[in-house]
């Protein structure tokens, strides 16, 4: 089986986020479950340093004042034999995945090329991945080759994927013919919601996000869209590369160990300890990696940070993000130098020091679709201390793998860190928690099989 995924960013060619992440490793996955998975990304420049060869294939779309011609570069994956195929053109020529508020036309433009060359290729399924290639889903419906969409992230109300009629006429769409409806005020069209509304399959990256998007709050206004196509609406839960978070053989970490023999972590939290200038205590060490943001919930942190300080933890913050709450972690780390450190920075060493030598990791989100941090700290034996939303809900089990926390509020934060503390003093309780979560099986194969399963369904 041939699939073809469509995206704007693949990691290590040209990532951002999390989405970048997900197309660098779930076609891996798939590879080795004999699926044949090709990967079309817009070439960047930044691309051009993996020297990707030009191929005799060229693609034509509009814009509207002519034609536009769309050149074929090819190259692989690195470390795999996953074929890459880059489409060029002029507006896609920068450094830069995402660039303008012309973004919405230049990915809608993107997706219309790059549903062509699928189709030259024969596929027999496409995978989009959010809103910046849904409308590749709308360009095939009908055309023999079905579509999936994952939805990564809503973005309810930020208007990033909106696309005037005017700028889709020109690009040779029949508006009159678009499932989803136009937003009137705007004279716009949702490119996400085109592509939810055509597609016939659509999936998101947890099983209660998928249920969260068919409210408002979650959903904005694709909510009644997504109730609409609930039969068609499925959560799995990413993956994480499980050879690069593992423990037994981590390059940046101070000692290796496992579920088998934990002796190693203690040489990691005693690393961890120098590295970010403290002297060793017996102290509990609690860890966050993430952008600083409320979303992340940071502000709820920083909230209890006296009380944790004076409970005699130690808490450690990497990260960058909005200036308001960088600016209080730094004065409340001058205030709590023994027991805070905001390290305002990303450092991916660290960061993987911080998920081996903590003892608990904090990810109170105030949504989550579905998180990496939780999966790898349990990877590590550090348990999670999470709030009850999207895959953080899937993935972490209360009183088991780590502690949840509902509803999200600073007081309950703080409570749930109390419950965490009362086990880790019970050394027996908490070594348990530690291997059933260092047991739990987060690699990729199994969310490919699942997809797997649903590409057979509709060819």
């Amino acid at each position: 089986m041939k699939v073809a995924f469509i995206a704007s960013e693949c990691t290590p060619l040209a990532k951002v986020g999390g989405l970048g992440d997900v197309i660098g490793a779930l076609p891996k996955a798939l590879a080795e479950l004999e699926v044949e998975p090709i990967i079309l990304l817009p070439y960047y420049r930044s691309i051009e340093k993996y020297k990707p060869t030009k191929t005799d294939i060229e693609l034509e779309t509009t814009d509207g004042d002519g034609k536009i011609i769309w050149s074929v570069f090819e190259t692989v994956l690195p470390e795999t034999a996953i074929r890459v195929l880059l489409l060029r053109h002029p507006d896609f020529w920068i450094d830069e995945v995402y660039d303008s508020p012309n973004d919405p036309f230049r990915f809608a433009s993107f997706s219309i090329a790059a549903a062509a060359l699928a189709q030259k290729l024969k596929v027999n399924v496409v995978h989009c991945h959010d809103w910046h290639t849904a409308l590749a889903s709308v360009v095939l419906k009908g055309r023999g080759i079905p579509t999936v969409i994952t939805i990564h992230n809503v973005h309810p109300g930020t208007g990033l994927d909106q696309i005037s009629s005017e700028q889709l006429g020109t690009l040779g769409i029949d508006t009159t013919k678009l499932a989803a409806a136009k937003d009137d005020r705007s004279n716009s069209f949702s490119l996400l919601a085109q592509g939810v509304a055509a597609a016939n399959f659509i999936t998101t990256v947890s099983p209660t996000h998928a249920e969260e998007i068919k409210a408002e709050a979650f959903g904005g206004s694709l909510a009644e869209l997504f109730r609409r196509r609930s039969k068609d609406l499925e959560g799995i839960v990413n993956g994480i590369d499980v050879e690069v978070f593992n423990p037994v053989t981590d390059s940046n970490i101070a000692e290796n160990y496992s579920a088998e023999n934990l002796t190693g972590k203690t040489a990691c939290r005693q690393d961890l300890e120098r590295a970010v200038g403290w002297e060793h205590s017996d102290a509990p060490i609690l860890g966050v990696v993430t952008r600083l943001t409320n979303q992340k919930g940071l502000d709820l942190i920083a909230s209890i940070l006296p009380d944790l300080a004076a409970a005699g933890t130690r808490v450690i913050i990497l990260g960058t993000g909005e200036e308001a709450i960088e600016s209080k972690l730094t004065n409340l780390a001058a205030k709590y130098a023994d027991n805070l450190k905001a390290l305002l920075r990303f450092d991916a060493v660290l960061a993987q020091k911080i998920y081996a030598g903590s003892d608990m990791f904090l990810m109170p989100s105030r949504f989550e679709p579905c998180g990496l941090g939780q999966m790898i700290a349990m990877r590590y034996g550090t348990l999670p201390v999470v709030n009850k939303t999207g895959g953080l809900a899937d993935t972490v089990i209360d009183n088991q793998t780590g502690f949840v926390l509902e509803p999200l509020s600073a007081k309950n934060l703080l409570t749930t860190i109390e419950r965490a503390l009362a086990v880790w003093h019970d050394h027996s309780s908490w070594r348990t928690m530690q291997l059933t979560a260092m047991k739990q099986d987060f690699s990729w194969t199994k969310s490919a099989k699942r997809y797997i399963e649903i590409y057979k369904k509709l060819v």
